[in-house]
């Protein structure tokens, strides 16, 4: 089998399955049901969703479930689920994904469920016996081999929310200072493109607008470059990112070149975890994207909760939230938020609230905007 990220695990058993399911979804799921789409021996996407609390499901899980069929129906051949967790939680919710897979007429492979460290079948089709089986995972070859691969698998969830934490100390306190100096370059910048255009343009608000989304497409070119070679930006650069990244237009010029390489992954990462608290949001979403893209659902959510932590308005993290939970392949995802941020693009210093605070909330230590 051939994970997402293009490693090659063999799969010869049920156990074997099961114990490779926390290297596909990054960490060792609880009480979840995971659904993985498969076209012939690669792993197309591994989704995770939370077992509900009661028995009866919640029409948003039964929508999630009904998503997730729909992806698989367009992105994948086949079907595997294994839920985790005890009999009465997993089942509502794995009735429901067999039933919309079965809607979209696509093949189900198995359907697992462990349960304290014996695995069953859920579908009565004789593939093990009603008492189910023993699970060791140190009997199955699968970790060794997604190991060897570079796979990880982290403890639960909690772990991987903490890989995204912000810094702290030093850190936090040397990265806070390099952005009120980016702030200020990026308002005294504004300020001179204003005074030169001012004689002459026409349109001096959209020069300074088209004069400033071009710095910020050369900085984020510049960390893309540097990313690639290795390379952790000093302070200094990484503040001057996140500050720009404020900026809609300049955002969305770093997620149009954003892709699963492993440089974009960690330079979205590193991002989040040392941005000012207030400007999380949008390396947090580039991060949740490049995630998408690599089929990691687990870490596109997380990364999704750090930018809406930071913005609850931020539109982008709204609508990855909905694909990430729904299984929503990431072109229709770029499709969505495309026609979202259209009107805001050309209009970053509009006078609507929400658009202003999306596309150029960069604000100083004192709460003030610095471009307007």
């Amino acid at each position: 089998m051939t994970t997402p990220n293009k490693a090659k695990i063999v799969l010869r058993s049920e156990i074997d399955v099961v114990a490779a399911i926390p290297f596909l979804i990054g960490f060792t799921p609880i009480n979840s049901l995971v659904v993985l789409g498969l076209t012939g021996k690669r792993v197309a996407l591994a989704v995770r969703v939370d077992l509900p609390a009661a028995e009866q499901l919640p029409q948003a899980a039964v929508e999630s479930v009904d998503g997730i069929a729909g992806r698989i129906a367009t992105d994948a051949e086949t079907a595997l689920l294994v839920g985790f967790g005890e009999h009465d939680r997993v089942a509502p919710i794995m009735d429901a994904a067999l039933a919309a897979l079965q809607v979209r007429l696509v093949p189900v492979r198995q359907a697992l469920r462990l349960t304290g460290d014996r695995i069953f079948c859920h579908l009565d089709d004789g593939c093990m016996p009603l008492t189910g089986v023993p699970f060791d995972p140190d009997a199955s070859t699968a970790p060794a081999t997604a190991v060897l691969e570079g796979l990880v698998a982290l403890a639960d969830r909690d772990a991987l929310v903490q890989q995204l934490a912000s810094v702290q100390g030093q850190h936090r306190q040397a990265m806070d200072d390099a952005t009120g100096r980016a702030i200020t370059r990026l308002r005294r910048r504004i300020s001179a493109t204003h005074r030169a255009a001012a004689p002459t343009a026409h349109d001096t608000a959209g020069h300074v607008e088209s004069s400033i989304i071009h710095l910020g497409a050369a900085a984020v070119q510049e960390a893309l470059t540097l990313a690639a070679a290795g390379q952790q930006l000093p302070d200094t650069h990484a503040a001057w990112i996140t500050v720009l990244l404020a900026i809609l237009p300049v955002r969305d010029y770093a997620w149009e070149h954003t892709d699963d390489s492993d440089s974009h992954l960690q330079l979205w990462t590193d991002l989040t975890r040392r941005a000012r608290t207030d400007l999380v949001a949008g390396p947090a979403c580039l991060l949740a994207y490049s995630a998408m893209l690599r089929g990691n659902g687990a870490l596109a959510d997380i990364a999704v909760h750090r930018a809406l932590d930071s913005n609850p308005r931020y539109s982008m993290a709204r609508i990855l939230l909905q694909a990430v939970r729904s299984g929503t392949p990431p072109h229709v995802f770029r499709d969505a938020v495309t026609s979202a941020t259209a009107a805001t693009a050309g209009d970053s210093a509009g006078s609507d609230p929400d658009q202003r605070d999306e596309a150029i909330n960069t604000h100083d230590a004192d709460g003030d905007v610095c471009t307007d």
